[in-house]
């Protein structure tokens, strides 16, 4: 089985990645517009663009929420801008309004589709044995609520393909001393990280903690750091990444009066405009009632709809799946963290990497999955109370990491006979593809047709 995988490699890699697009295609068609949360507050910045051919200030009327008394322009909007592009070209066509509308999703398709083909490459990076590929694949890119998130206007399509990116070129800047390639592979991804969600920049920061300690290093009790390749290198990445992004901070610190972020601004703007329930000043929190977060874990149901929520939960987070579905993402996530201790002599996975590497590796991995979920704790605790998977969906690639070397090791301790492991991997590979199609056939379909 695993010869037949290796063996058809590439047919299988091309019949993959056109699968995931032509899925993306037919449930982006399918969904109306505010299939996805906040959509039309989202589109609403791509309909701005569009029409005046420039950028809007986030407290411009035309695009301001009345409900919230803020919008999204306030912060980075980048996937909008190559939505309105993608508009303005289908305006050459048709002026019909879903068809504009499915030429801004285009955009999430395209993201979703490179993040597949790139979660692929990765794959390969980490394991030799090809079902072992497959199974970290296929559980970062077959999650339903990975998927979903491709089919509608957001940032999160970006954000999640920039994480994907930036691991990719950790591993390949390991492996090759952080040669051109993998240095402006890390820039692209920081600068689609930057621009898209706040939520996934964690691994900014780690980017940052990995790249230097690739040139750290412990002689006789002392640390000796190599500036010369730290500072060329370093500067390569940052000077493709500032003038990636810097335009658009420096914009906002000129125009939101020093506020770069835009989180300053838009809670001014929220207490003035917002309803009166919804005005930060008054608006209930779990803080300002004064309990702890711990009390909010505990007496709300965040984490169960969280948990459900990451895997599995469509439209504006109100059509969930089957209890199977998540009772077997809960096993396969459990089972592959806790597998993620069992001692190995050889290691059998990123095996072009030396000790070192894959400690700081596993570390910086480690932060990237807990960082988003931090993030969104303390947002649902101090700010909105909204228990919702996909602000911690950056972490997936990393969480998913863990657990497919976790899994691998599992099996590889506990089964003996190679031809048994084989059709292990094989099985829990066809249940994530069994749980997309269910996914598809009796809860998207049905929504929306």
């Amino acid at each position: 089985m695993e010869r037949w995988f290796t063996d058809k490699e590439k047919y299988l890699d091309r019949i993959f990645i056109i699968g995931i697009l032509l899925l993306l295609i037919g449930w982006t068609v399918i969904q109306p517009l505010g299939g996805g949360p906040d959509e039309k507050m989202r589109y609403s910045i791509v309909q701005y663009i569009f029409v005046h051919l420039k950028l809007p200030h986030g407290g411009d009327p035309e695009i301001l929420d009345r409900t919230w008394g803020f919008s999204y322009a306030f912060q980075p909007i980048l996937p909008y801008i190559l939505s309105a592009i993608f508009v303005k070209i289908g305006s050459y066509f048709t002026m019909n309004g879903f068809l504009l509308l499915l030429c801004a999703r285009f955009v999430n398709i395209i993201l979703g589709t490179l993040m597949a083909l790139y979660t692929r490459k990765l794959s390969k990076l980490i394991f030799k044995a090809a079902l072992s590929q497959w199974l970290f694949t296929l559980l970062v890119v077959l999650l339903p609520m990975q998927l979903f998130m491709h089919t509608y206007v957001n940032t999160d399509s970006m954000a999640l393909l920039s994480t994907v990116l930036i691991v990719y070129s950790w591993i390949k800047g390991c492996e090759n001393n952080w040669d051109i390639k993998s240095c402006i592979v890390l820039a692209i991804g920081i600068i689609l990280c930057a621009m898209s969600y706040y939520n996934a920049y964690g691994y900014i920061l780690c980017s940052m903690i990995l790249f230097l300690f690739c040139y750290v290093q412990l002689q006789k009790y002392k640390i000796k750091i190599d500036w010369v390749l730290l500072l060329k290198k370093g500067s390569i990445i940052s000077i493709i990444v500032l003038i990636g992004i810097g335009w658009w901070f420096i914009r906002s610190y000129i125009i939101y009066d020093g506020d770069f972020l835009g989180l300053r601004i838009r809670d001014e703007y929220a207490e003035i405009y917002a309803i009166d329930s919804l005005k930060p000043s008054i608006h209930e929190t779990f803080y300002n009632q004064g309990y702890s977060i711990w009390y909010m874990l505990r007496h709300s149901n965040f984490i169960v709809l969280t948990s459900k929520s990451f895997i599995a939960m469509f439209g504006n987070m109100a059509v969930g799946v089957y209890d199977w579905i998540y009772y077997g993402y809960l096993v396969l996530i459990v089972i592959g963290l806790l597998g993620m201790f069992i001692p190995q002599k050889n290691r059998s996975y990123l095996t072009r990497l030396n000790d070192k590497q894959v400690i700081l590796l596993h570390f910086n991995m480690f932060l990237c999955m807990i960082i988003p979920n931090v993030l969104n704790i303390w947002a649902a605790y101090s700010y909105d109370y909204q228990p919702q998977g996909r602000y911690s969906l950056p972490m997936l690639v990393s969480l998913m990491y863990f657990v497919s070397i976790g899994i691998h090791k599992v099996i590889n301790r506990f089964v003996k006979k190679e031809k048994i492991r084989q059709p292990i991997l094989f099985a829990i590979s066809a249940w994530i593809i069994l749980v997309c199609v269910v996914c598809l056939r009796m809860f998207i379909i049905p929504m929306y047709l």
